[in-house]
Parts: C-alpha cells; sequence; structure tokens
C-alpha cells in the first residue's frame, strides 16, 4: 500500500512538473511567435516605407522630366513667338534643340539609375522573404524534433510506469499470498492450543501486568518532571529574594554614604564660618532661644519700617524692607545696603541651619 501510495504521489508530482514545463514552453512559444510577429511587421513596415520612398522618387522623377519637357516647350514657343513678332519670321529651329538633345541622355540615365535602384530594391526584399521563410522553416522543423523527442521520452516514461506497476501488482500477490499463508497457520495454532486455557490466561496477566506496569513507570516520570519542575521555581525565587536583598544593602549602602556625605559637607561649612569671627554667631540654648534672638536682630526700632522676607530680582532670597517703609538703624551707617543685606542672608541661613 505504501509503495503503490509513493507511485501515485510521483506520477501526480511528474504529471504537474510535466504541466508546468508545458507552460513554460507555451509561453516561451507565445513568446517567439509574437517576436517572430514583430520582427515581420517592422520589416513589412520598413518593405512599405522604402516602397513608399521609391513611389514618391519615381513621382518626383515623373514630374521633373514633366516639367523639363513643358519649360522647353515653352521656351521654344516664346522664341518664336518673338521673332514672328519682331522680324515677322515663321518657325525656324529653337536654339534649344542642342540642348534637349544634351539633356537627353542625362535625363535617360537618371531613368535608368531609378529602374535600376527599384529593381535592386525588389531583389532585396525577395532575399529578406526568402530568409524569414527559412527562418521559418528551420524553427518549425525544430519544434518538430522537440516535440517528437517529448512524446519519445513520455512513451519511455509510460511504459517504465507500466512496467513497474506490473511489477508492484506481481509483489503484491506475492506478499498477499505469503500474508495468507501466514494467516492460515497462526489460525491452526491458535485452533490447536485453545484447549490451553492456563497458557491464554497467563498471557492475558502479563499484558496487564505489563500495561500496569508501563502506567505506572508513566506517573512516576510525570511526578517527578513536576517535582523538578518546583524545585526549580523555588530556586528561582530564592535567587530572585536574593538579587533584591543584594540591592537593597546595595541602596542602603549608598543611601548612608550620601548621608555621611552631606554631614561632612554641612560641618565643613559650618567650621569655615566658625572660622570667620564677624560670622560666627553665639549658640542659643534652645529652640524658644533661637527664635527670640532672631526676632531681636531684625525687630525695627520705633521709628523703623517693618522687615519682610522677599525675593529681589535678583532671585535672592532673605529679609528685605517692604515697600514704603523707612530706612533702618543699619543702613544710617557707613556700610552699604547690599553688605548689610549680604550680613543679615548669612545670619538668617545659619539659623536655619542650626533649627534643622
Amino acid at each position: 500500500v505504501n509503495k503503490r501510495f509513493a507511485l501515485q504521489s510521483y506520477e501526480i508530482a511528474r504529471k504537474e512538473k510535466l504541466a508546468e514545463i508545458a507552460k513554460i514552453e507555451a509561453a516561451e512559444d507565445k513568446a517567439r511567435a509574437e517576436n517572430k510577429e514583430a520582427a515581420l511587421a517592422a520589416m513589412e513596415a520598413e518593405r512599405a516605407d522604402k516602397m513608399k520612398q521609391l513611389a514618391q522618387m519615381d513621382a518626383d522623377a515623373a514630374r521633373e522630366r514633366k516639367m523639363n519637357v513643358m519649360r522647353a516647350k515653352k521656351a521654344m514657343e516664346t522664341e518664336r513667338q518673338e521673332r514672328v513678332s519682331e522680324f515677322g519670321e515663321h518657325a525656324r529651329p529653337s536654339a534649344l534643340a542642342p540642348v534637349l538633345d544634351a539633356l537627353g541622355p542625362e535625363m535617360e540615365r537618371k531613368s535608368n539609375a531609378i529602374l535600376v535602384k527599384n529593381i535592386a530594391n525588389q531583389e532585396q526584399r525577395q532575399r529578406i522573404m526568402a530568409v524569414i521563410e527559412q527562418e521559418i522553416e528551420v524553427e518549425r522543423e525544430r519544434n518538430r524534433k522537440i516535440a517528437v523527442a517529448a512524446m519519445e521520452e513520455e512513451r519511455q516514461y509510460r511504459l517504465l510506469i507500466d512496467s513497474k506497476a506490473e511489477a508492484q501488482t506481481e509483489m503484491q500477490s506475492k506478499f498477499s499470498q505469503r500474508q495468507s499463508a501466514v494467516l492460515e497457520e497462526i489460525e491452526r495454532e491458535r485452533r490447536l492450543s485453545d484447549d490451553d486455557i492456563e497458557i491464554i490466561e497467563k498471557s492475558v496477566q502479563t499484558a496487564q501486568k505489563k500495561a500496569i506496569a508501563e502506567s505506572i513507570s508513566d506517573k512516576s516520570a510525570e511526578f517527578e518532571r513536576k517535582a523538578n519542575h518546583r524545585l526549580v521555581l523555588v530556586a528561582s525565587e530564592e535567587a530572585r529574594r536574593e538579587r533584591i536583598a543584594d540591592e537593597m544593602e546595595k541602596l542602603k549602602e549608598a543611601e548612608k554614604e550620601r548621608e555621611l556625605t552631606k554631614l561632612a559637607v554641612l560641618k565643613a561649612e559650618e567650621a569655615e564660618r566658625n572660622e570667620r569671627p564677624e560670622t560666627r554667631p553665639r549658640a542659643p540654648a534652645d529652640l524658644d532661644n533661637v527664635h527670640a534672638e532672631i526676632n531681636r536682630d531684625f525687630e525695627p526700632s520705633s521709628d523703623e519700617g517693618s522687615w519682610d522676607l522677599m525675593t529681589d530680582e535678583d532671585g535672592k532670597s532673605g529679609p528685605r524692607r517692604g515697600p514704603g517703609k523707612r530706612p533702618s538703624k543699619l543702613a544710617s551707617t557707613n556700610v552699604s545696603e547690599d553688605v548689610i543685606d549680604e550680613m543679615k542672608d548669612r545670619q538668617v541661613r545659619y539659623y536655619h541651619y542650626f533649627i534643622v
């Protein structure tokens, strides 16, 4: 059955391949035919153009000859009329007669050249048509040979397929005969062993035990896979928690380091301020004393305006006198207002740091 199916599949694939080859050959034949038709049409158009040019040349030559004859006749008639009107003479031989005798051979030569050219063009057309016919015949012969070769190949392939099918049929019949003999032998042995019930029961029990053992092994393998999966999940969770703990330790150490750095910077600033005696304030005892000292330092006198914590145009914050207020007592000294403001800003920043 498998071999028959393989042969059928191979036959289907071969037919599909032959169909594709036929399509490709048809497309190539169509392209060749179109190219041939295009070439023939181009040659025919060129021939028609040449014929049209030759006809135009013939018409031009005939018209030129007629015009020359008419001009010669007109000149002769004009000369005769002039002689008759002037001298009363009758018709005499024209002075253009020798010229006409000289023009005759030239006109004859031109007409002969045109005729020879027409004959050459006709012969060229005949040669071109002969070449085209020869090419068409060669192409037809080549196509016929290709078709004959394809038919012969198809015939040989069919013979091969038929021989393979016959061999397969014969082999299948022999195989069927052997299978029938084997089945008959098995049936005979079964009939002989019908009375041996114990052997049959043992075989059945063995098969059942084997099936039970296989199911138990499958269940144990499944349980082991689940246990391994659970262990992997637990290990991954522990690893994740360890990573999180490490990250938290690192963050705590970084935070502690930042706090120590900040404290060191603040201590350095405090030490720098304490080194300057003019800016070293007296440390109050508690928060109430700090507030009282701040209020005492910045409390205006009776003739002094109130001070507010404002922001100037430069973005500097600190105590500033409100609009419309009188100057303070410090402003009455020789120290400039900017220096006084800077000193007050420093004192306010120090008290703010001390409170924090």
